[in-house]
């Protein structure tokens, strides 16, 4: 699961610079470790998007369809996939509402010194009961890949969980009007984030748009990772490149009676 939600929270620096459809490379590396990355690829369209990311764990790929509002995640080393709908987060997060009100409530009634052990262990596992998430702006600012960028924190409550060096949408040559596809993309991950306890550990593409341009740098302060915008390149785009693999197994995701 963590890596499908960190694969999830890369497809934010997917852009579009131009009508025609985009091809990107960014590369992920360890903080520490810039010398071994993975180069990923990612292809864009007005109402598509596809990630392939690449790991030590195998390659995970993510498409998005706006019109259908769904999301398939493929796992290549499996041969498997599944789907996720508007629909079915929207059933798992009326599941979840009374699931996490039961929570509270049993939380309420222990010691407190019990209630903050069991409240921590949650956070760690489930993304905590109930967390606020915000972006804030700071003033350091610095050139990455010829992008002039400004830094932004997104904190978890008070907790800074991820670094986003951004560049305004003029600057990497296109207009936010281009956005179309992102908007929607962060739309259904924000029903996630509230639906799901495990995505709610980095709800960076629901976040998107308060970064008021183009996130070019990524530092995830959790696990040192980092994703770097490095290319973008014309590309036109087939119907084959947001096809499941032939062969591959659908995986069902419970929305009722499962944990």
């Amino acid at each position: 699961m963590k890596n499908i939600i960190t694969t999830l929270a890369m497809i934010i620096i997917v852009i579009n610079i131009s009508i025609a459809d985009v091809k990107l490379e960014f590369k992920n590396y360890d903080k520490d470790n810039k010398g071994e990355s993975e180069i990923n690829t990612a292809i864009f369209t007005p109402d598509k998007l596809k990630i392939e990311n690449k790991s030590k764990n195998g390659q995970i790929t993510v498409i998005y369809n706006a019109s259908k509002e769904k999301i398939i995640i493929i796992m290549d080393e499996e041969k498997s996939y599944m789907v996720m709908s508007k629909e079915m987060i929207e059933n798992i997060g009326k599941q979840m509402e009374g699931v996490m009100a039961q929570m509270k409530q049993q939380l309420a009634n222990l010691p407190e010194a019990q209630r903050k052990q069991m409240e921590k262990m949650m956070s760690s596992q489930m993304g905590g009961v109930s967390v606020t998430y915000s972006v804030d702006k700071t003033n350091e600012t610095k050139k990455i890949n010829n992008w002039n960028t400004t830094k932004y924190n997104l904190k978890a409550d008070n907790d800074i969980k991820s670094e986003i060096w951004a560049a305004p949408f003029k600057s990497v040559g296109i207009n936010e009007s281009d956005m179309a596809v992102m908007k929607s993309f962060s739309e259904f991950m924000n029903k996630m984030v509230k639906s799901v306890p495990m995505a709610q550990k980095d709800p960076f593409s629901a976040m998107y748009d308060e970064f008021n341009g183009i996130p070019i740098m990524t530092i995830n302060t959790t696990d040192n990772s980092v994703s770097e915008l490095v290319s973008v390149t014309e590309y036109s785009a087939s119907d084959s490149d947001f096809a499941i693999p032939s062969g591959y197994t659908e995986k069902k995701i419970p929305t009722s009676g499962g944990r």
